[in-house]
């Protein structure tokens, strides 16, 4: 790992062939809009990356860029965006995506930050806010920054409407019950935010809060949202309210608290009671599938599709998806950031093709793993992808072959509601491969091992053959 010092960076980057901006925090806004900010390394300040017609991200297509710790060359297109204080102090116009120079962990990106943090809330925004929430628009300052603050002062709670918020007692003396906008987190943890009752709640949120010593200072990223008019529009000045927008730790929490997915993590008495289902949605009808489900009691679906829309089969895109099984009282949770086919990080590709062990062993699939089995306590749960049969489908070839290490019984729903067990499943597939059960000198799980590698290089997600054949079988990898 690269040394994280301004210094070290800007020897490694120098101006004015680069402009070096770590991204600190990505924060979900609304109709599939995220903003971004991070540290100008040259510069010593934060902005907030923007595209050049000053619109913010769209992330389905390029989110791997923008990632906490991302260290990413930046080229400001010179002009300035039309934009009121105090949101103006940061907004920096870009002439193009900007091109990733480094990707950091945790524990460096935490080493860096914390010089640039202060104490409190005031002392960032260098007065108090009104009713300890909210700043008026047009106020000259600024509108992002870090502050420290021990562990033990901070908590995660659930607002009255289910939302995640943040509890922090600064170092003013201060109270703050800050709404929680980083993406990441909502992600995981939100119990009201856009995936409906993930198997992540409030109680988790804490616990890997809580992997951090209670005398530790963690990294609070905070900023003011955008002016609101309030309900009916009529507020004059509109109002900045205040919001958590990331939180970095001195070490990895995220990874010990999910385990990767060769770590230890087991399931337990509670979600060994329940069978874990597969369905590939294929061409189906909506109605079929949900009548899929109902048949083998399936109470919450569970979609592992990297990109959860196709034009081919329109009637299976997330958020028309989500309120049919809604209507037939099953939960919905995406999981393909998890668990999807098409990984993000770059470290998972060779040659521009995905490998499953690779990415077997990355934090973010342990994650996966993780909410699959605590979801299991709850829900009788169902994977969905996109392909017909098991066989040629990620959820089994990858997901489903770590879920059964650890002690998942796993049953795939077949198109005509029949079940396969999931060694039902692997023998079909030794057979189509021309592999015995057994042989003379290797065992059956020696020989699985080898069917799941073949299979894999088969089905595994190429970039290059995606751009000669995009969506043509309408698969949701």
């Amino acid at each position: 790992m690269p040394t994280g010092t301004a210094d070290d960076v800007q020897r490694r980057y120098p101006a004015p062939k680069h402009h070096p901006v770590l991204v600190t925090e990505v924060t979900r806004m609304t109709r599939g809009y995220y903003c971004v900010a991070g540290w100008d390394v040259l510069n010593s300040r934060m902005v907030r990356p923007l595209q050049s017609s000053g619109d913010n991200w769209r992330l389905d297509a390029d989110r791997s860029v923008f990632r906490v710790g991302a260290l990413l060359d930046c080229s400001p297109s010179g002009q300035r965006r039309a934009a009121a204080y105090p949101h103006a102090t940061e907004d920096l116009l870009l002439a193009r995506t900007p091109s990733p120079l480094e990707q950091w962990d945790e524990r460096t990106t935490y080493a860096f930050l914390l010089p640039t943090t202060v104490r409190s809330i005031r002392e960032l925004f260098g007065r108090p806010l009104t009713d300890d929430k909210f700043l008026a628009d047009g106020t000259v300052c600024a509108s992002l920054g870090g502050v420290r603050i021990r562990r033990d002062r901070t908590a995660f709670e659930r607002d009255a409407s289910g939302k995640l918020r943040f509890r922090l007692h600064d170092s003013d003396g201060v109270h703050y019950g800050l709404p929680v906008r980083c993406d990441w987190p909502r992600h995981l943890f939100s119990p009201g935010d856009g995936d409906s009752e993930p198997f992540f709640g409030v109680p988790e949120a804490n616990e890997w809060l809580g992997l951090t010593d209670p005398a530790t200072e963690i990294v609070l990223r905070i900023g003011l949202a955008r002016g609101w008019g309030g309900p009916d529009g009529t507020w004059s000045p509109r109002r900045c309210y205040v919001q958590l927008n990331g939180v970095v730790c001195p070490e990895d929490n995220y990874h010990i608290f999910a385990g990767s997915a060769v770590g230890s993590a087991v399931i337990g008495p509670r979600e060994r009671m329940n069978v874990l289902f597969t369905i590939g949605h294929s061409t189906h009808s909506v109605e079929k599938v949900v009548s899929l489900l109902r048949q083998h009691g399936v109470t919450a679906v569970a979609d592992v599709r990297s990109r959860p829309y196709s034009r081919i089969n329109p009637q299976f895109n997330r958020e028309a998806f989500t309120v049919l099984l809604k209507a037939a009282g099953i939960a919905y949770v995406f999981l393909g950031r998890e668990l999807g086919a098409r990984s993000e990080d770059r470290n998972c590709y060779v040659e521009g093709k995905i490998q499953y062990d690779l990415l077997a062993q990355t934090e973010l699939f342990g994650v996966g793993l993780h909410r699959v089995i605590q979801g299991m306590s709850r829900h009788r749960v169902a994977l969905m992808c996109a392909e017909k049969d098991p066989l040629t489908c990620h959820r089994t070839i990858l997901v489903c072959r770590h879920l059964a290490a650890r002690g998942v019984a796993v049953e795939h729903i077949l198109e005509d509601g029949r079940l396969e067990t999931h060694d039902a499943a692997l023998s079909r597939l030794l057979n189509e491969l021309g592999l015995p059960e057994h042989d003379l000198f290797r065992g059956r799980d020696e020989i699985v091992e080898e069917a799941y590698a073949k299979r894999g290089e088969r089905i595994a997600y190429s970039e290059n053959e995606a751009l000669n054949n995009q969506e043509a079988r309408g698969v949701g990898h």
